[in-house]
């Protein structure tokens, strides 16, 4: 929503066009990427947020958002002034693999260059250049992938193998490719994949840039080359999986998997759309991809990454993402990111996102109210548009306009709570423990308010998320089977998220050089990473601060149904429910994110006394003193790019009622509808271009 008040307002005649003000639940802004600040100044935030590097929107936003709020002067003193203050560049990936019985690391290495960030859009690529560029990679990998057999044995003569050798060879002639070059590299080759890896690389390279104009032989060609390299790396497997080359070979296996299905499956000529279908690891399976290769970490981990699980409990069995949309983001990421693999924000994401955002939008002249917890959209009598918007303001404020902010180190902060001195009930919430942004809050609103169409908005932008609407669009999904279908067919599930504080650094708890991102690991704990950068920006008193931060999350297993706000006991169940499964992660697999962290009478238990927490915590109460959270409000959920139901998603302007925008990211913004701030960018700008009327200015 933020994102697409700053197109609208990108104009600076954009006040002649329009008068835009922003309400809001509760005391911040961003949703499920808020983060709030305690007492003592440390970070909470609602999940691990990293950034990808081809979050182009993303992060093009971002840039514009700075340079304004730097040249505005907005908050002069605050340390984070631009993007390369704010983003912080990371290339160490850490897949964790059970292999017989045991956790193994599986760690990748990527290039990180300097200075550089996503947001020119100068790093994109067609399907038909990422397919040559997978087909590169291939080429230049087979030669170090050795059978455990002869040389004499693997090298067949391809013309005898392949009747259609010797005519491929004359049209690569035509096409000015050097034949001799390529024979030249199949009499010199290790074993027949390197022979194959040539052969397809020649043949793919001489194809012009543009599928559409490619010869229906050609990629049966291809075809017949990928299923001939497919058979030889499963001949041979067995052998890879047992040995230091088990890596190598899931990488290329993958990688023919990949590219025999989208020329099996026509993909280069439909499109990636025209996978989804189909759930991507039974795309793979479906390919050829065998149970070492579908099932490795290294898949497993875009799974764990995005929560894609039915009804978010994690297993094979339940794995659950459109294929062509993640094909899209796979490709997109390993192959086009600039500057990084991904980045980790420098701070909090409400500090690095949404208050600059905030600050910018105030200068411009947006208008927020908070407080404001919208309950209905009313129809108009004849079910065309939206007549009246329903709202209960939560609290009587004793200032003019609410202050949302706070300083932490000269870095503007949202609170983990309200500024209570600002509220008249501020004394009352406090006392009484209440969380203005539960669903399940016992809170009475302090009056009812309702906004008129045409006279007080002529046009709205639902940014709420996708799990709130049962509640607050009943009437539109009575009156509209789109609707309806939508609200039925997309799934949401429920995420959970650690953090812990420890009184020795990562360096200490076994974790020296490069701090990965790893995934893949075992439940609840299933993706990690250290913030320990973090203490730059907490405001922690006294000469004994913590010395590292552990950040942990995945999905939660996701009822089908939930109580209703009335019963607000339900979110301390809802939090006691993870701790069952967190202590048997922390006291049966600490030794992988910890290797010296951990209880030497019981070597996979984490040691209760590292965790940062006052000294009459003891043993497991020391959990008390850390931040544990699940996100399980309605608009926290997390919507799910499942297969076949991306055509439920409605587009910006597909709404079906007057007035009524749509943005987030449960909305279709084509092959990257997914839950990720990419996606959500990508919506706000969509969004502003479906109220404005100007072409969305949108980097695929």
């Amino acid at each position: 929503a933020l994102t697409t008040v700053f197109e609208l307002t990108n104009d600076l005649d954009w006040q002649k066009r329009y008068e835009i003000t922003v309400y809001q639940l509760g005391w911040r802004v961003g949703g499920k990427g808020a983060s709030g600040r305690t007492a003592d100044g440390r970070i909470e935030e609602h999940g691990l947020h990293v950034w990808f590097g081809f979050y182009e929107n993303a992060f093009h936003v971002m840039d514009q958002c700075y340079r304004e709020y730097q040249a505005r002067g907005l908050y002069p003193r605050s340390p984070i002034q631009s993007v390369a203050d704010a983003f912080l560049p990371q290339g160490t990936y850490e897949y964790q693999e059970l292999v017989n019985g045991r956790w193994q690391p599986w760690r990748m290495n990527f290039k990180i260059t300097p200075g550089l960030f996503p947001g020119n859009g100068d790093k994109t690529l067609t399907l038909w250049e990422a397919a040559l560029e997978i087909v590169r990679r291939l080429a230049r990998a087979l030669p170090g992938l050795l059978p455990p057999v002869s040389q004499e044995q693997e090298r067949p003569r391809l013309a005898a193998r392949f009747l259609w050798y010797d005519a491929v060879l004359d049209d690569l002639r035509k096409v000015g490719t050097a034949v001799q070059q390529l024979e030249r590299r199949l009499a010199n080759a290790a074993h027949e994949g390197e022979q194959l890896a040539h052969l397809l690389e020649t043949v793919a390279a001489a194809l012009d840039g543009d599928p559409d104009n490619h010869e229906a032989r050609h990629h049966a060609v291809l075809l017949e080359l990928l299923e001939a390299l497919g058979r030889w790396l499963d001949s041979h497997a067995d052998h890879w999986l047992a040995t230091e080359l088990r890596h190598l070979y899931i990488l290329a296996a993958l990688a023919v998997v990949h590219l025999r299905g989208l020329l099996a499956d026509a993909v280069l000529l439909k499109g990636l759309e025209s996978l989804n279908g189909e759930e991507y690891t039974a795309w793979l399976k479906r390919h050829g991809a065998a149970p070492a290769v579908w099932g490795s970490s290294l898949v497993r981990g875009l799974y764990d990454t995005a929560f894609c699980y039915v009804n978010g409990a994690a297993g094979d069995d339940n794995r659950t993402v459109a294929a062509g949309t993640a094909v899209y983001g796979l490709l997109r990421m390993f192959l086009t990111y600039q500057g990084a693999l991904f980045f980790k924000m420098a701070a909090g994401m409400g500090d690095i996102v949404f208050s600059p955002l905030y600050a910018v939008l105030k200068a411009r002249g947006v208008r927020f109210k908070f407080f404001h917890r919208v309950k209905n959209l009313c129809l108009s009598a004849d079910k065309t548009e939206i007549a009246a918007i329903e709202m209960g303001r939560q609290v009587t404020l004793n200032v003019p306009e609410y202050d949302p902010l706070i300083m932490v180190k000269d870095l503007p902060c949202w609170p983990s709570q309200p500024r209570y001195e600002q509220i008249a009930e501020g004394e009352r919430l406090k006392a009484e423990g209440i969380n203005l942004e539960s669903f399940w809050t016992p809170w009475q609103d302090a009056a009812e308010v309702t906004l008129e169409a045409g006279q007080d908005f002529d046009k709205i932008v639902l940014g709420i998320s996708l799990g709130a609407f049962p509640y607050i669009c009943r009437e539109l999904i009575a009156a509209h089977p789109r609707w309806r279908a939508m609200v039925e067919n997309l799934p949401t599930v429920w995420t959970q998220e650690y953090e812990f504080w420890f009184n020795r650094t990562l360096a200490e708890l076994g974790r020296p050089g490069p701090i990965p991102l790893m995934m893949g690991y075992a439940e609840p704990g299933d993706v990690w990473t250290d913030m320990s950068h973090l203490f730059k920006y907490e405001g922690w008193p006294g000469d004994n601060p913590p010395q590292s931060i552990s950040y942990l999350g995945g999905a939660m297993p996701t009822p089908d149904q939930v109580p209703p706000p009335s019963d607000h006991a339900f979110p301390a169940q809802a939090k006691a429910q993870i701790m069952k499964p967190l202590l048997n992660f922390l006291e049966n697999e600490a030794a992988a994110v910890w290797p010296q962290g951990t209880d030497p009478q019981r070597p996979n238990s984490l040691d209760w006394n590292l965790l940062y927490a006052p000294s009459e915590l003891q043993g497991v109460d020391r959990l008390l003193a850390q931040y544990l959270r699940v996100n399980i409000d309605p608009s926290e959920r997390h919507v799910l790019s499942r297969e076949n139901t991306i055509q439920y998603r409605m587009k910006a302007d597909e709404s079906g009622f007057l007035r009524l925008y749509l943005t987030g990211d449960w909305t279709n913004v084509g092959i990257l509808s997914f839950g990720c701030i990419e996606g959500a960018t990508m919506a706000g700008l969509l969004t502003a271009a479906a109220v404005s009327g100007r072409p969305a200015d949108i980097i695929d």
